[in-house]
C-alpha cells in the first residue's frame, strides 16, 4: 500500500528542482511572464502564465495574481510603449482564471477547436499538472473515461485600460 501523504511530502521536496529553466527568477513579473514585442504588433504584450507560488495554488490569493497583471502592464508600457493584452492559453477556459478579465477579454476569446489537438505546451496541456507539479489525477481519470479534453486553448485580448479598470473592481 502506497503512503499517499509521503508521496506528497516528496514531491514537494522534489518539485522545485524539476523545473529546470521554469524557475521564479526567469519570470519577469511574479507568475506572469511577456515577451519582447513583435515588431509587426509594438503595442501588444504577449504573456504566458506559470506557477511560481507552487506548491501553493495560483488562485489562492485574488492580490497576488492582481500584482503580477498591474506589474506586467506597466513594464510593458514603460519599456515598449505596449496597450495591449494577450495571451493562448487552457486557462482561458478556467472559471477562477477568467474572474481576472474585463468582458472585452471574455468577448475576444477565440473558439476552441475541438477537431485538433492543442500544441505540445504547458500553455495546452497545463491542466495536467496540480498546484505541486504532480499529474492532476482528477483531469486524467475524466480524459480516460471520455476521451474529451476539459479544457483547450483559447487566445483573448484587452486593453491595459479596461484589465486595470476591471482589477480594481472587487471580486
Amino acid at each position: 500500500r502506497i503512503n499517499g501523504e509521503a508521496i506528497l511530502t516528496r514531491a514537494a521536496e522534489l518539485y522545485p528542482r524539476s523545473r529546470g529553466m521554469i524557475t521564479p527568477a526567469t519570470w519577469n513579473c511574479g507568475s506572469l511572464k511577456y515577451d519582447l514585442p513583435a515588431p509587426e504588433e509594438p503595442h501588444l504584450c504577449r504573456f504566458h502564465i506559470y506557477n511560481t507560488v507552487s506548491p501553493n495554488s495560483l488562485f489562492a490569493d485574488r492580490e497576488y495574481l492582481k500584482l503580477c497583471f498591474l506589474l506586467l502592464m506597466k513594464e510593458c508600457e514603460l519599456r515598449f510603449n505596449a496597450d495591449t493584452l494577450i495571451t493562448s492559453t487552457w486557462l482561458n477556459e478556467e472559471a477562477r482564471w477568467l474572474k481576472f478579465f474585463p468582458e472585452e477579454f471574455l468577448s475576444s476569446l477565440t473558439p476552441a477547436h475541438p477537431e485538433r489537438l492543442p500544441g505540445m505546451t504547458v500553455g495546452s496541456w497545463g491542466f495536467l499538472y496540480n498546484a505541486r507539479g504532480c499529474m492532476n489525477m482528477k483531469y486524467i481519470r475524466q480524459i480516460r473515461a471520455t476521451g474529451v479534453l476539459p479544457f483547450r486553448p483559447r487566445t483573448g485580448k484587452c486593453s491595459f485600460a479596461a484589465m486595470r479598470r476591471h482589477l480594481a473592481d472587487p471580486v
